[in-house]
């Protein structure tokens, strides 16, 4: 394992079979807490909670083939992505976390979940869900990863930047930066994960096992993950709360930060302080 400080932020690349993954740590005298970023984006999703969780040991990884982790041949399941962070935390010695994520990044903490429940301290789910994809979904998703192929993530990020960014009276800084990483995804790590998401299954039969704390926060205007799942997923998890943000569409972090910041603050120093 390599580790790069610069300034209080530590780069860690982590080698892994034949990639090398890259994960931001923010040192902080707490707990560790782990945030994994939706499709196709980077750890940069979560600039807006770095200063809010400055109490905790906060790590940020870039999933493979997004931002600065290399890529892989596709596709990447959301399993395969789940146990990228498992060897994550192996290399940096991490034992018991709190785990979050958006979107995709929600899919692989499920995932995650399931495979290692004794490692979670908490559970944090944002604007995601856990069905699995239905036909159109599917067949919508093929037509990106086709589109991406041929040439490259320039093909989709208009569609993209205006799907993904829903929420009302957003800051054009947002949408600039949203653009931004989705042009930063490599080709191959946009496919893999289109077609990993197609492909993944059903994840509400093992919501019902999740004991550890959890909380889910959705914006109030997403179409991706709407409100009406999230209150499904929440009743699904025992003791589960529910956070809904107002006036933000599928990326709450991003565009309602502090409403964001202020409900983790909050969980977290109830369920790992």
């Amino acid at each position: 394992m390599n580790s790069q400080p610069s300034g209080r932020t530590i780069i860690h690349r982590i080698p892994i079979e034949n990639v090398e993954l890259v994960v931001e740590e923010e040192p902080g005298p707490g707990a560790p807490v782990v945030l994994l970023h939706g499709f196709p984006f980077d750890r940069r999703l979560w600039r807006g909670q770095r200063p809010a969780l400055a109490g905790y040991r906060l790590f940020l990884p870039d999933l493979r083939g997004h931002g600065e982790s290399d890529a892989s041949p596709p596709p990447y399941s959301m399993v395969s992505l789940a146990e990228d962070l498992r060897r994550e935390l192996d290399h940096l010695g991490l034992d018991r976390i709190a785990l979050g994520g958006l979107s995709m990044g929600g899919y692989v903490a499920l995932a995650f979940a399931a495979r290692y429940p004794e490692r979670l301290r908490a559970l944090l789910l944002l604007d995601t869900h856990p069905l699995a994809d239905p036909p159109a979904v599917r067949r919508a998703r093929a037509d990106q990863a086709a589109r991406v192929r041929k040439a490259g993530p320039e093909a989709v990020v208009d569609e993209l930047a205006t799907r993904l960014v829903g929420g009302r009276d957003v800051d054009p800084e947002v949408i600039a930066l949203t653009r931004e990483m989705i042009l930063g995804t490599s080709r191959d790590g946009m496919v893999g994960a289109l077609e990993g998401m197609a492909t993944r299954p059903d994840s509400t039969p093992g919501l019902a096992a999740i004991s550890c704390p959890t909380l889910i926060v959705v914006g109030s205007d997403d179409t991706i993950a709407p409100p009406a799942m999230a209150r499904e997923m929440a009743a699904a998890i025992p003791h589960a709360q529910l956070v809904e943000v107002p006036g933000a569409g599928h990326l709450a972090p991003l565009e309602r930060p502090d409403l964001v910041n202020a409900a983790l603050a909050r969980f977290l120093a109830g369920a790992i302080a």
